[in-house]
């Protein structure tokens, strides 16, 4: 279904970190510019995702998302999100057991 696809992609679209975001090298001892990547190389048995609902902007811009979510009970297939030389290729298919749904907005 698009909808799950595009909700996923922008879940795992790269994220650039830089100003205050900026990541911390605690070899180099330097905050600098990075970019922040999610893949899976390993699936888990039980995978639990924590989708973002807030809106990415700073200051006024910030605030929860109402747009639904809609994912499968069934046959979640995760297996476009493996890292490169994951060993999983094609293992992630996975089954909905439970949900959790906050409800309210951002200050209660």
């Amino acid at each position: 279904d698009q909808e799950e696809e595009d909700c996923l992609d922008q879940f795992c679209e790269d994220e650039s970190l830089d100003g205050d975001d900026s990541y911390y090298c605690s070899q180099c001892k330097v905050h600098q510019s990075a970019i922040k990547r999610m893949k899976i190389f390993r699936f888990p048995k039980v995978l639990v995702l924590h989708l973002k609902r807030f809106n990415k902007g700073r200051g006024l811009g910030k605030g929860k998302l109402s747009t639904d979510v809609k994912f499968p009970c069934f046959g979640l297939n995760l297996s476009g999100y493996c890292a490169e030389g994951s060993p999983e290729k094609g293992k992630g298919i996975f089954d909905l057991y439970a949900m959790i749904n906050h409800s309210g907005s951002l200050s209660g």
